[in-house]
């Protein structure tokens, strides 16, 4: 075997390793009943387009599908999901008192006069 041949079977291997990437992450995408997990395979997904876009040769496209989609509309989702969690613990324990509740006023009551005094 020369090392064309050699080469030639290393491309077609990591196309099938990032082709089964991108199925196995497409399927996670769907068949998940936890969001979490459906979005960590939509990482799978894209990340394995992108690497399939680099061994086409389209960088910009590969960086770009890292950077956008990876890097801001995944971390988006999981931080809003983590956010928008029903809270857990009794009633009595996620209430605040008032002090609290009159402090975060005053706070944001002084930003948003700061920011409309200074525009």
């Amino acid at each position: 075997m020369s090392f064309g041949d050699w080469i030639g079977q290393l491309e077609n291997w990591i196309f099938a390793i990032l082709a089964v990437g991108t199925l196995s992450g497409a399927f996670l995408v769907v068949h998940s009943r936890n969001v979490i997990h459906s979005a960590l395979g939509l990482v799978l997904t894209l990340g394995s387009s992108a690497g399939l876009f680099l061994m086409l040769g389209a960088e910009f496209v590969a960086w770009t599908l890292v950077m956008v989609y990876i890097g801001a509309v995944i971390v988006l989702f999981l931080f809003g999901i983590m956010i928008t969690r029903a809270p857990l613990g009794y009633e009595s324990d996620l209430s605040h008192p008032m002090s609290v509740k009159v402090t975060a006023a005053i706070v944001s009551g002084s930003m948003f006069a700061l920011i409309g005094w200074a525009f």
